[in-house]
This record gives structure tokens, C-alpha cells and sequence, in this order.
């Protein structure tokens, strides 16, 4: 490796574990995508980052000045040179280097020394902050030292040694500070409309973690194809165009193919044609991988899980079941179920000669039967009320949210049995549903 090469690559790692040292210091404001650090003892510019509203780079040997504005709701925006979303990493990493202390007072042998002579006429780098109370904190940069650890600065007038490390993540390339997310704010997501020109489309909601088909059917989606959800969330573009979509193209665009993703923050619209996207509000001309929605290919029988319930055995903390009049609570209890009442449906103990409760083993074949459902020869459910509902629970006290219910019909000597709410059900063939439940609640409730 050549020593240019063996520099650069020394830089970057100091920067990075710089960053990676000032990580866990730090919280994000409510609904925010950017963490503000803890502002060090002697931090490198006055004030708190909540305060501050704006910061300028300019950039007089590249000829090009970078703005980045804080909006209303914590969001970073770049207006200058080109108006677009502002990388939140990058601002974090921003915020982090104007007020934690990686900075020394400058030398005494650099005090008969011209700005021309430390590099700051014409400066690398002049940077100014504004706050909220109309205040301005300004900081150039001029040559690096020869060591390599540390920077030229000036700082509202004085001079001062700036971190090497500091110094290069303040001098980022414009680019790296647009925000090269296709999606913004990708973990906020909640709702996914899928509308394709030339053929059926699908909609998706996320509830307790896991997405879950609700138009044209409804149901689980399969855990894989989750994955492919979460790698289109996540689409990142390699580079960014400076100049806007010309009106003919984005009206193409948007006769085509479209996305909708709805949360807390609003809806984002995409609109995706072979291999270019347009995101209404944001009107470039987006080269999106098509890697990344490849799940978009994909019909929604292909995308639903099989299985009926997506809740896990080992998941249920806590159960109700009703039948006619009957209801009964468990709650698990170490390897057993507490029942109302004191009772508790113990597990076998060889050491105390205890053997398992017949009631508990059934339990936990309920609890598989649920795990085991799958939608194959799934049939209407009968346009009656069920005959009994289970609520599957992750809480110790059975609530709905976050759990999952089942409900089932009597139909011979079998059951159908469906998740509450949809009209598809499944025939239970190797396990007596109904009879089951009726002797437990017979033996358990008074």
C-alpha cells in the first residue's frame, strides 16, 4: 500500500471510532431520526444542540456552500446548493464533532504565523451555526499538521487545534450529506398499498411487529418475504441527481406504477418505472435498485404465510377461553398454568413424584394445534357465531393488543377454526377442538 493510500485509509478509522466512541452518548427528541449528543465539558462551539436551527459550510476552494436547516418536527433539510432531505447519520455525526471536545488551544509558536501560512486564507472549510436566540458560532479550518492528528482552526476568532478525526467528518463530500434513503423514516412505516398497472396489487399493514396482508386477502405474510419488506424499506440509491425530473418524465412516472407507505409521519408516494423512481416531494429522478423490490413481483398468495396464526406457542403468557356461558383464564406459571382460583396445572417432577396434569398437557396441544394451522383447503366460515373464542396473549393479564384470537365452529365430529375477523377457515381433523375445551372448562370452572 502506498503511504497516500495507507493515510487515508488511517483517517477514516480514526473517524470512525471517534464517531463510534460519541455513539452511545447521545438521545433523539420524540419522533426524531437524529440523536443529540451530550454536550462535552468544553464543547468545540457555545450553546446546546437542541437550540440550534442551521449550519453553513462553505466550501471556498470547491467554489459551493452546503446549508442544512432543522424543520418543524426535529426533521434536517438541506436548502443549499440543491434543496433535499439531509442524511440523518450525517447530522448526527455533525452535531456530535460542534459540541463534544475533540479540540486543544492552539500552540503559542503559531501566534507570529499568517492565516495564510496556517491555511486559513482562503480557509478549507468556514463554518457558521445558527440558534434559535439569533446567536452565531463561526469555525474555519486550515492546514493539516504534519503528524497527521490535528487541524488548523479558528474559532470565532481565536485559533485552535481541531481533531484530525473531527476535522474530515466536518469536510464530507456534498453528497454524502443527502439523505440517499429512497423511503424516509423506513422504521415508521405501518401501512404498505402496492398499485401496479398491468395487474392485481396488495395491501399490507404492520401490527405487533409482523406485516399482515388485508387486501385482496388477508393473513400472516411469510417470514422470508418480510426480509425482501424490510430490503425495500431500507433501498438506498448510489448516487443522487442535482437537478430535477423534467416535467414529461415525471408525468410518466407517475401514470405508472405506485407505492404508498403511510405512519405516524404522513404518507410517501413512489412512483416506479423500470428502474426509476419518483418520490412525490422530493422530485428527482431516484435510481433505485430493483433488487430491492423484488417482493413488488410477487402476488399476495405468494407473499401470505401458510400458517393461520403467527404467534408462537413459547410466546402465549396467557390465555382466555370461552365457550357458551364458560370462561376460563390461565396464566403461565414456571413450566405449568395458574388457573383462577389457586390452581395450578403443574408440570410432571420426578424428584417429588408428582405427575403432569392431565389439564396441562392439553394445554400445550392447544397451543400446538395453534402453531400448527396452516391455510391449505381453507374453506368460507360459516355464517353463524362461533361456537368459542380463544385469546392468545404475550401480557400476563390476557389483552387483545398484541395478541391473537382464535374462533371456532362445530361441524360433526370436527371443528373449523379461524383467526377472529376472517372469513377463511380451517378444518382441525387431528385434535378434538371443541369436545376438548368444553371438559376443561367443565372440570375448571365452577
Amino acid at each position: 500500500m502506498n503511504p497516500t493510500r495507507l493515510l487515508i485509509l488511517i483517517v477514516v478509522i480514526v473517524a470512525a471510532a471517534w464517531g463510534l466512541h460519541h455513539l452511545a452518548d447521545s438521545t433523539a427528541a420524540p419522533g426524531s431520526e437524529v440523536r443529540e449528543p451530550q454536550v462535552a465539558e468544553q464543547p468545540l462551539l457555545p450553546g446546546l444542540p437542541a437550540d440550534l436551527r442551521a449550519v453553513e459550510l462553505e466550501h471556498p476552494q470547491l467554489g459551493y456552500r452546503i446549508r442544512i436547516v432543522r424543520e418543524a418536527g426535529d426533521r434536517w433539510v438541506l436548502t443549499e446548493p440543491i434543496g433535499d432531505r439531509a442524511e440523518p447519520a450525517a447530522v448526527e455525526t455533525l452535531l456530535r464533532v460542534l459540541f463534544g471536545g475533540g479540540w486543544t488551544q492552539a500552540p503559542a509558536s503559531w501566534t507570529d504565523r499568517s492565516d495564510a501560512d496556517l491555511g486559513l486564507d482562503p480557509a478549507r472549510l468556514a463554518l457558521r451555526a445558527d440558534f434559535d436566540d439569533g446567536g452565531t458560532a463561526r469555525l474555519r479550518l486550515g492546514a493539516e499538521e504534519a503528524t497527521g492528528d490535528w487541524q488548523v482552526a479558528e474559532r470565532d476568532g481565536a485559533r485552535i487545534r481541531l481533531g484530525i478525526g473531527p476535522a474530515r467528518l466536518l469536510q464530507r463530500p456534498y453528497g454524502d450529506w443527502r439523505d440517499r434513503r429512497v423511503i424516509e423514516r423506513p422504521g415508521a412505516v405501518t401501512r404498505i398499498e402496492w398499485r401496479p398497472q398491468d395487474r392485481s396489487g396488495w395491501t399490507l399493514a404492520k401490527r405487533d411487529g409482523h406485516w399482515h396482508l388485508v387486501e385482496p386477502i388477508q393473513g400472516p405474510v411469510d417470514s422470508l418475504q418480510e426480509q425482501s419488506i424490510a430490503r425495500m424499506l431500507g433501498s438506498r440509491v448510489s448516487a443522487l441527481p442535482d437537478s430535477l425530473a423534467d416535467p414529461e418524465t415525471a408525468e410518466a412516472l407517475r401514470a405508472g406504477d405506485t407505492l404508498r407507505f403511510q405512519g405516524p409521519q404522513g404518507e410517501q408516494v413512489l412512483h416506479l418505472r423500470e428502474g426509476t423512481g419518483l418520490l412525490e416531494g422530493r422530485d428527482f429522478l431516484l435510481p433505485v435498485q430493483r433488487r430491492d423490490f423484488t417482493v413488488l413481483e410477487l402476488a399476495a398468495l405468494k407473499l401470505r404465510s401458510l400458517r393461520v396464526f403467527t404467534i408462537e406457542a413459547h410466546q402465549v403468557v396467557s390465555l382466555r377461553i370461552r365457550r357458551g356461558a364458560r370462561e376460563l383464564v390461565l396464566r403461565r406459571r414456571g413450566a405449568g398454568w395458574a388457573v383462577q382460583g389457586g390452581r395450578v396445572l403443574a408440570a410432571a417432577d420426578p424428584d417429588r413424584g408428582l405427575q403432569e396434569d392431565p389439564y396441562k398437557r392439553y394445554t400445550d396441544e392447544l397451543l400446538d394445534l395453534v402453531g400448527g394451522l396452516r391455510i391449505e383447503n381453507a374453506r368460507p366460515c360459516p355464517q353463524r357465531e362461533p361456537d368459542g373464542r380463544i385469546l392468545l396473549s404475550r401480557s400476563v393479564s390476557p389483552v387483545e393488543r398484541g395478541g391473537e384470537i382464535l374462533v371456532w365452529w362445530r361441524e360433526g365430529d370436527t371443528s373449523l377454526a379461524a383467526v377472529e375477523g376472517s372469513d377463511a377457515c380451517v378444518a382441525v381433523t387431528n385434535f378434538n377442538l371443541d369436545e376438548g375445551v368444553r371438559g376443561l372448562l367443565e372440570a375448571l370452572v365452577d
